[in-house]
């Protein structure tokens, strides 16, 4: 079984390479949900959730990482935050 990446920290995103066609690094937060990261060459990454509806993944955009900038939870999100608007 894969390691989930690390993408708590804006250290540990900025460190990860870019994935082709923009692919997230998901980490799972809950059964059937799941937090994506999507890296970028320059600036901040974004985050995408992920959830289970019993046919298929619904994906649905959350915002900004704060990689460049501190997280408001609106336009900018921390992992925590990105975490809490994913559960939301």
């Amino acid at each position: 079984m894969a390691t989930a990446p690390k993408i708590e920290t804006r250290a540990q995103r900025l460190a990860l390479p870019p994935k082709a066609r923009g692919e997230p690094y998901w980490r799972k937060v809950h059964s059937g949900l799941y937090l994506g990261y999507r890296r970028v060459l320059e600036g901040a990454g974004t985050w995408v959730g992920r959830r289970w509806d019993g046919k298929r993944y619904q994906e649905a955009p959350i915002g900004r990482a704060d990689d460049v900038a501190d997280g408001d939870g609106k336009a900018v999100f921390s992992f925590t935050q990105a975490q809490r608007a994913a559960l939301a």
